[in-house]
């Protein structure tokens, strides 16, 4: 719909409208974070758009963020012109894409008007890891492949997060290595709560409560309660087999503390 000359359907890339869009400068797509913006007063500023024209003389697109965070009665306001169509014209009058993590939360009333939800697949660890050497390559950041591969797998394929951890452990001396990933993203904690469980195996509290007290001095009590529990449940994910792919420096000690708890 911005496209001046689509191919087969598809966008060209080259064309004013395309390359603008590409450097996100098209005024023809406007988006709109819903988590910030939800009141109906809100929406009413979106809408009354509507019935401008953009410079490019195309249509607008609405991009909606955080779809499922859309008050109540800004959803009222909305479902009226999701059904309008443009004057002498079956085409609808608000051509909006809606995007959520939380599809279940958008009201019914909402989902009937739109095209059937289709869901993006998270990117494998290889292709993630693979853009972030592309990004640091661009912006001549030093940078190990391990690192980059241990940044993919702590933020669990949350390519923000991982470009913003990349940011910033790019800015410490020696770039991106797998030691200062490790202290920018605190995996240092898991550490010391592995050995904390360890102790705990091996029957010593003596040693537990020193471990606990060097943990609890650099963090608070209720993220080491988060991390006790988050540990625990990865020695059973290992232990079923469910966790297959654990970073070897954290699977050797949590296969140890598996062991211990069942004896083998």
């Amino acid at each position: 719909m911005v496209c001046e000359s689509p191919v087969g359907g598809e966008p060209c890339d080259k064309c004013f409208n395309c390359e603008s869009a590409l450097r996100g400068e098209s005024d023809a797509i406007v988006e709109f974070d819903a988590a910030s913006k939800s009141t109906k007063a809100d929406m009413q500023g979106l809408l009354e758009s509507l019935e401008y024209s953009s410079f490019s003389g195309k249509r607008r697109i609405f991009i909606i963020d955080e779809a499922h965070a859309i008050g109540s009665s800004a959803a009222d306001s909305l479902l009226k012109s999701l059904e309008e169509n443009v004057v002498g014209s079956n085409e609808k009058k608000m051509v909006c894409i809606s995007c959520t993590t939380e599809v279940e939360k958008i009201r019914g009333a909402i989902k009937s008007r739109c095209a059937p939800v289709f869901t993006i697949k998270a990117s494998s660890i290889s292709e993630i890891s693979e853009r972030l050497e592309y990004v640091c390559k661009e912006e001549g950041i030093l940078y190990e492949k391990k690192a980059l591969e241990l940044i993919v797998e702590a933020n669990e394929s949350h390519i923000r997060d991982c470009l913003k951890a990349v940011e910033g452990v790019g800015t410490m001396v020696g770039g991106v290595t797998v030691e200062n990933v490790r202290k920018y993203l605190h995996m240092d904690r898991n550490d010391q709560v592995c050995e904390v469980l360890l102790k705990m195996g091996e029957k010593n509290s003596g040693e537990v409560l020193k471990r606990l007290r060097g943990v609890l001095e650099v963090t608070p009590v209720s993220v080491v309660y988060e991390k006790i529990i988050e540990c625990s449940m990865v020695v059973v994910g290992v232990l079923l087999g469910e966790r297959e792919r654990e970073r070897e420096r954290e699977r050797e000690r949590v296969v140890t503390i598996g062991g211990i708890v069942t004896g083998k």
